[in-house]
C-alpha cells in the first residue's frame, strides 16, 4: 500500500529523498544522496534457454580515494561465455526465421518489422 502525504514518516522520507536525488547535478552529488556505493544490474533473457537470466549489464556508481566513478560492467565469467555461442546461434536462427515468415510480413508489417529488428538488436548485443 503506497503512503499518503500527512505526516506519514517515511512518505516524508521518500520525498526529500526523491527531491534530493532528482537535484543531484554530478556523480558526487547523486553517491552524498545515496550515500553508499550502488548498482543497477539489467536482466539479459536468454535466447537460448527461455527464462534464464544471464545476467546483463551493471550500471555501478562507487566512492574511489580521488572521485566517485559511474560506471558500466558487463561482466564475462565462464559461465556466460560458454553460453554465448548458445545464445549467438539462437539469435541468429531466430532471425533467419523472422525473415521468411512472409505470412506475418503480408498480413502485420508492424509486426513483422518490431521482430526483425528485435533479433538484430540481440545479434548485435551478443557480437
Amino acid at each position: 500500500m503506497d503512503a499518503k502525504p500527512g505526516g506519514d514518516a517515511s512518505y516524508c522520507a521518500r520525498v526529500f529523498f526523491q527531491r534530493h536525488l532528482r537535484a543531484a547535478e554530478d556523480h558526487e552529488a547523486l553517491f552524498n544522496v545515496i550515500g553508499r556505493d550502488f548498482y543497477v544490474r539489467l536482466p539479459c533473457y536468454s535466447r537460448a534457454f527461455p527464462g534464464k537470466d544471464l545476467g546483463g549489464t551493471e550500471f555501478r556508481l562507487r566512492k574511489r580515494p580521488l572521485a566517485v566513478d559511474f560506471d558500466t560492467v558487463t561482466t564475462i565469467e565462464s559461465p556466460r561465455w560458454n553460453a554465448f555461442d548458445a545464445e549467438l546461434t539462437a539469435a541468429w536462427q531466430g532471425f533467419m526465421e523472422a525473415s521468411l515468415d512472409h505470412r506475418t510480413k503480408a498480413t502485420d508489417p508492424h509486426a513483422y518489422r518490431e521482430r526483425i529488428q528485435d533479433h538484430v538488436l540481440s545479434i548485435a548485443y551478443y557480437w
